[in-house]
């Protein structure tokens, strides 16, 4: 097996290899998959099917944290805890598939620092005693949903 691409110029390489891995996350695999059309794929590598960029779902989320006087000790002990309460397909109540609740405990220093944390700290000589202050003391939680696999749920490609 081999692998035959073109860098940023134009030109191409061939890369001998074993096995090929392509992880790219969904939009950006279905991309270069649908990129790859050539006289043997005509509809893009791997696409046989048809279904290449499409069923595509994304786990939509929203999430919100607070910051507390008192220290949480929140790095000992499970780092979440779940609700499934309302995940399960109730269509008493309009909704097939549903959603999850995640609440986050607080981290030590070697857990990597929360994205939502960037603009709470300063930079600079103030970083670690902005840091401190704040180490141990967010908990946060967050909705996370479900999309279904829809075919109409799609990766396309710009024909320009």
């Amino acid at each position: 097996m081999a692998s035959v691409y073109h860098d940023a110029d134009g030109v191409e390489h061939f890369q001998p290899a074993e096995v090929v891995i392509l992880a790219c996350n969904a939009v950006g695999t279905a991309r270069i998959l649908l990129n790859s059309a050539s006289a043997r794929f005509p509809t893009g590598l791997a696409n046989f099917s048809g279904l290449v960029g499409k069923n595509l779902m994304f786990h939509p989320d929203a999430r919100i944290a607070g910051y507390f006087d008192e220290m949480l000790d929140g790095y000992r002990g499970p780092g979440c805890i779940w609700s499934q309460e309302f995940y399960e397909t109730d269509r008493s109540r309009g909704f097939v598939r549903g959603y999850r609740f995640e609440f986050s405990r607080p981290r030590g220093s070697n857990g990597r620092r929360p994205r939502w944390q960037i603009g709470c700290l300063p930079w600079g000589a103030e970083h670690h005693r902005g840091y401190r202050k704040l180490f141990c003391h967010r908990a946060g939680m967050v909705a996370i949903c479900e999309d279904l696999p829809e075919e109409h749920n799609t990766v396309t490609l710009d024909p320009c």
